[in-house]
């Protein structure tokens, strides 16, 4: 065997090692000794492990690539208590291989790719080398859903099969998909969704064909955000007495990016229609995980005058082109019973 010094920079590898920096932030903020690239000669079976000693950048392979493959798969251990040990991504180099890249894309720009359970997400497939190699590439789409208390996969959380297909024809091939995790009310799915391409070759120890992986991309689903408000139900009638009620508003699964507030206007409730903006009410999110926040209504009832009016619950995300989405809303009657001066109407 010829002795020969393979880069990590190799044509598919850079943007490996840029999907590396940004899953592992997501599994562990400080590296440590679980991240590791582990390097497996597919002629020979020969492994051998490096340690990852930064969150990216290049590296030199620990051992000789050959002609017949070389895989390299990059690992990372869970963060705080979870002491797992996640795959997040694979490759296979050789010159007997063929190549793919996957890239996904949603609404919202952030990379890592993150969409909502609610919107589609576009996968683009690229693959080179088919004809040469004799090989055929299969895709496989899978996930895994996440605990809600934590946004990330449970003790128990099992892999789910979403389904298989070949490629037959090289260059690129785009297809949308809407989230696939299985949850009882869709829109409240969270979890990873992975596709993975493989190729096939002959396993030197038991000589069977088995699949080795050739690129992996992934896109982490957030559930729809929702809100309730209490205190202050829809329909009722307020005396003086119940303006002086509290009155809060319980936001769930805000998106990780997002601006959420109250609006106030004089008459029922219609969709779309511009109110005042309560300004001690605007929360704003740049997070990595969807949040949870409760939003006092505070004295603003106190200056208005008697009549109708409609509150309501709105969040801007990345989706829906950037305009506000009601996640909630009540309308209530002002009803003091005497004249009050100086009370004003939007």
């Amino acid at each position: 065997m010829t002795q020969q010094t393979h880069t990590i920079t190799h044509r598919p590898l850079p943007r490996l090692l840029f999907a590396i920096h940004c899953s592992a932030i997501l599994l562990s903020p400080v590296l440590s000794a679980g991240e590791f690239i582990r390097q497996q000669q597919i002629e020979t079976g020969l492994t051998w492990d490096c340690h990852v000693s930064s969150e990216s950048g290049n590296r030199w392979s620990p051992i000789p690539a050959t002609q017949g493959g070389t895989r390299l798969m990059l690992f990372a251990q869970g963060s705080g208590s979870d002491t797992r040990l996640y795959q997040l991504d694979a490759t296979t180099l050789g010159d007997g291989f063929p190549t793919a890249e996957i890239v996904i894309q949603s609404e919202d720009p952030h990379d890592p790719p993150r969409t909502r359970a609610d919107k589609p997400f576009s996968v683009s497939l690229t693959t080179r080398g088919l004809q040469r190699s004799g090989k055929p590439t299969a895709i496989h789409h899978h996930g895994i859903t996440y605990q809600n208390s934590i946004h990330a996969p449970a003790s128990h959380s099992a892999v789910e099969d979403f389904g298989w297909w070949t490629l037959s024809q090289e260059g690129e091939q785009g297809t949308v998909f809407y989230p696939s995790l299985n949850k009882t009310d869709p829109t409240h799915a969270e979890g990873k969704e992975t596709f993975t391409a493989y190729s096939y070759c002959k396993d030197p120890i038991t000589g069977k064909n088995v699949k080795m992986a050739l690129r992996s991309a992934s896109i982490e689903v957030w559930p729809v955000a929702k809100a309730t408000i209490h205190g202050l139900p829809s329909g009722s009638t307020l005396s003086a007495a119940d303006l002086k009620k509290a009155v809060h508003i319980q936001c769930e699964d805000l998106y990780p990016d997002s601006v959420t507030y109250l609006q106030i206007y004089h008459g029922k409730a219609r969709l779309g229609r511009k109110g005042t903006i309560l300004p001690q009410s605007v929360i704003r999110f740049d997070s990595s995980v969807p949040q949870d926040q409760t939003i006092p209504l505070g004295e603003c009832r106190d200056t208005l005058a008697d009549g109708t009016y409609t509150i309501e619950v709105l969040t801007i995300t990345p989706f829906n082109r950037g305009k506000p989405e009601r996640l909630a809303h009540t309308t209530f009657i002002i009803d003091r019973g005497m004249h009050a001066p100086n009370m004003v109407s939007q």
